[in-house]
């Protein structure tokens, strides 16, 4: 084990590195509890010493990295302290990801190692990846204590994202101010453990000596039983994609959430009637909207106001503090404001992915008034005007052409959900040799309601331009699968309705 692990440093706890601040609280108040996970409360001492503990038994030589499965766990949070403590790169791996995938990303980090943390005992190696490296050859752009985190690979294999420790240190900093936390603050954990939203519903709460609530991934869906967890533990700030808020709400059942002081909404558009049922839920909270994604980390916040322009969507809002912004319009041309696609540079971002060629198509040098500076491309297409909050339009990904007229399968989604009798719709193109695109919508109802098809075809040939009315439509009365991030899975949703239609 790495001999400075127990080691003080001079100097406030608030400047020192993450795993550092982490140590010091639990040598300055070593019982306060730190992770409360399934009802057990492990205190800052008992998480310090477990870490120490996992990280002694660390296999490969000092300086490798090491790959962790991250089951939602507090051993899984002090397996992720040990090696950041001893300066261990460590990969963190979705439980749900399938083993040959998992392989597959472990090569492309340079990672041999991959390890399961069980409820007792010392943690697993469970495989060791096939690679022609030696042991100790480190990955080009990975340092000890980095943490790697991997995109949602839903258009191929995961692209690993190294966050490094000092921009983890600056957003910690950042939040710790935009948010005010400190010792007393008690954060719910919502997001997989190998998400990037951990680094605030886990890190800087654990970095200002805070309290960690875990929902088990079971529990996350019930939106009864995490406001249950909220009030038991005095949850006072809580961060989720809008989906779980909207989960919360439908079972709150006139439930006053008077202690949270703080809603942060992030991953998805939000829409006004979600914003007035938590603030009839959540009376007090202040609510904001943060726009931000795995390569960076957050970049835009918007505090929602009590008037706010309801003829569209939320806006994103601002930059934050440090974060350089660039739109690229249609006509290619680069300029901090106009409408098209996003281009950011936060303080927080990592420096690229490990695969260099892949890198080179996001992360974008561009020449400014401030020098070059490397930015990088969100995929978003976003409305910024001067002296005006930055607004979401869509992913660029999301446009097509179907028989020839340019479609947004967001606004057909948001078109059909504007329906009372639907609660939500999914959108879909599908390659065709004829139209290019065939536009298929899966729509679920609301309830109660009697929508059916002739009605749907019926409101989209009203409603849709002309030329672009779904091919194909279902109806479907269950709710609709969902990814490990909250947002519909929409392939698997398709798959689904189609699944019950041939069975009927």
């Amino acid at each position: 084990m790495n001999s400075r692990i127990g080691q003080e440093e001079d100097g406030n706890a608030g400047n020192l590195p993450l795993a550092r601040r982490i140590l010091a609280h639990a040598q300055e108040t070593p019982q306060a509890p730190a992770v409360i996970d399934d009802g057990r409360v492990f205190s800052y001492a008992q998480l310090l010493s477990l870490a120490q503990s996992l990280a002694a038994g660390l296999p490969g030589p000092h300086g490798t990295g090491i790959g962790i499965i991250a089951h939602k766990s507090a051993r899984t949070i002090a397996l992720i302290l040990g090696t950041l403590l001893v300066e261990r790169p460590a990969l963190l791996l979705a439980p749900t990801m399938s083993t040959e995938r998992q392989l597959s990303v472990m090569r492309t980090a340079g990672i041999r190692t991959r390890i399961e943390p069980g409820t007792r005992g010392e943690a697993t190696t469970v495989s060791d990846a096939d690679h022609s490296q030696p042991d100790d050859e480190e990955v080009a752009g990975v340092r000890g204590g980095d943490l790697l985190f991997t995109t949602s690979g839903t258009t191929g294999t995961p692209k690993v994202v190294p966050l490094q420790i000092d921009a983890i240190d600056r957003f910690v900093a950042w939040a710790t101010a935009e948010f005010e936390l400190g010792p007393a603050s008690t954060l719910l954990n919502l997001s997989p453990l190998n998400f990037d939203l951990t680094l605030l519903e886990v890190w800087t709460t654990l970095a200002n000596g805070g309290c960690v609530v875990l929902v088990p991934p079971e529990r996350a869906v019930l939106g009864s039983q995490v406001l249950d967890l909220v009030e038991e533990h005095a949850v006072d700030v809580i961060q989720a994609v809008p989906t779980f808020f909207t989960l919360m709400l439908a079972s709150a059942r006139g439930r006053r959430m008077t202690g949270v002081r703080t809603l942060i909404l992030t991953g998805d558009r939000v829409d006004h009637a979600t914003v007035a049922e938590l603030r009839e839920t959540f009376p007090v909270a202040r609510i904001v909207n943060i726009y931000g994604m795995t390569e960076t980390n957050d970049s835009f916040l918007h505090v929602i106001r009590d008037v706010e322009q309801v003829d569209r969507a939320l806006p994103i809002g601002q930059p934050l503090p440090g974060v350089r912004v660039l739109v690229r319009g249609d006509d290619g041309s680069v300029s901090p404001f106009g409408v098209g696609e996003l281009f950011v540079s936060t303080p927080f971002q990592a420096q690229g992915y490990l695969d260099p060629v892949t890198t080179s198509t996001v992360f974008v040098t561009f020449r400014t008034a401030e020098g070059p500076r490397v930015y990088v491309r969100t995929g978003d297409l976003v409305d910024r005007q001067p002296d005006a909050p930055t607004h979401l339009l869509g992913r660029m990904d999301r446009r097509v052409k179907v028989r020839g007229v340019a479609i947004d399968l967001a606004d057909v989604e948001r078109i059909f959900q504007s329906h009372p009798g639907i609660a939500a719709a999914a959108a879909i193109a599908e390659p065709d040799v004829v139209e290019g695109n065939r536009l298929v919508v899966v729509v679920q109802r609301a309830t109660p309601s009697d929508v059916d098809l002739l009605e749907l075809r019926s409101f989209s040939a009203h409603r849709l331009a002309r030329g672009s009315a779904p091919s194909e439509f279902h109806l479907t009365d269950s709710g609709f699968p969902m990814t490990i991030t909250g947002k519909i899975d929409r392939p698997r949703a398709l798959l689904a309705a189609r699944g019950t239609l041939e069975r009927n």
